[in-house]
């Protein structure tokens, strides 16, 4: 109050947000501004009154697309080199003037070898998956994940459980991709150092964004972009590889299950293919039955209760004995069962911020 201020909301949705917020927002007179941004134009014109207006934002020049394109492609200088410039044009015109298009496929072609002949092949390749000759946004990360090394997709799919604009820190995502199995040994390397690799390689290919970094630069938590978590998503139901349940889960044969309601069902399927179950919101409680835990989970390897309104684990935990990862950071836990001792293949159990204390079986 009586002081000036810009307040931004970012990335709404809700049309009905911004009039519960004008309600606590002091009139004074002292010209303050709020910006409000959306791809929803209802939610736009909701915001809409004498004193302000919707601004559409259009896409980029060629000029400012083709520059963005050269700094992510050619790191170094920023300069594209003269025999690939009128392949760079060709790729910045099918990106219809869209930034994450753009970077995406900027950061793609950075990793290609710099010559005419593979840069060529790259095109024809991209003009074999676009029919309709306009790459748009979806299009082109589409081909950026399809340009992923082959261990670096199912690293990358995985962030489809978490819940949108949700942060995942470095040391989590990289424990969870280690007790799925997806990184391999190599050049005598420990699996956390092969694990980090993989995360700056989707970082600098802008697959991945960073949330928060340390003072000296290292990554400590990671997010998602709206459209790349929209097309994990996508991806991983449509492969099997993963479903998310806002609601009551119906049959399904996906390996990996994301619970973000807590009324939800089991099925045949799962205690078949199962593999992963992440829980979120209320749904631990109602989940977390000896019946459900011995019959369904028993092949999972992660089980990830973070932040679950978890009061006890049920002693048949100790028979999940595929289990490498049981998250239990910010539940209300506050002893664990004797029979964990039967898990020996558990890699990481993760008991942060809870009131456990450490027993010797």
């Amino acid at each position: 109050r009586g002081l000036r201020f810009l307040l931004v909301l970012d990335d709404v949705w809700d049309k009905g947000l911004w009039h519960v917020i004008k309600r606590v927002l002091p009139n004074n007179g002292t010209g303050s501004r709020v910006l409000v941004t959306t791809r929803n134009i209802i939610v736009a014109e909701s915001v809409v009154d004498v004193r302000s207006d919707v601004h559409q934002l259009q896409p980029m020049t060629f000029e400012d697309s083709y520059n963005l394109f050269c700094i992510k492609a050619f790191a170094k200088d920023g300069v594209c080199p003269d025999d690939l410039k009128e392949i760079a044009k060709d790729i910045v015109r099918k990106c219809s003037g869209l930034p994450l298009a753009i970077v995406a496929a900027g950061s793609m072609m950075s990793r290609k070898e710099k010559t005419h002949t593979k840069w060529r092949c790259v095109m024809e390749n991209i003009q074999k998956d676009l029919n309709n000759g306009d790459m748009g946004v979806q299009q082109a990360l589409l081909l950026s994940y399809k340009d992923l090394p082959h261990p670096l997709k199912p690293c990358f799919l995985l962030l489809s459980v978490i819940p949108y604009d949700s942060e995942i820190s470095r040391k989590k995502l990289v424990r969870l991709w280690i007790a799925e199995g997806f990184v391999q040994e190599k050049n005598n390397e420990t699996l956390e150092t092969t694990a980090e690799k993989y995360l700056m390689e989707l970082i600098n290919r802008s697959m991945i964004e960073v949330a928060v970094a340390s003072s000296s630069g290292r990554v400590k938590a990671c997010r998602v972009h709206n459209l790349l978590h929209d097309l994990a998503i996508s991806l991983s139901e449509n492969g099997n590889f993963s479903v998310i349940c806002h609601d009551r889960c119906a049959s399904t044969s996906a390996r990996r299950i994301s619970l973000q309601t807590s009324d939800v069902s089991f099925h045949k399927e799962h205690k078949k293919r199962l593999r992963s179950v992440f829980m979120f919101s209320s749904s631990a409680p109602a989940v977390l039955k000896s019946k459900i835990v011995a019959k369904s989970f028993e092949l999972v390897r992660i089980l990830d209760l973070e932040d679950g309104k978890v009061l006890k684990l049920p002693k048949e935990i100790g028979g999940l004995l595929h289990l490498r990862y049981l998250g239990l950071r910010e539940t209300k836990v506050k002893k664990l069962p004797r029979t964990l001792q039967n898990l020996c293949y558990l890699q990481t159990l993760d008991i942060r911020k809870t009131e456990i204390k450490i027993i010797a079986f």
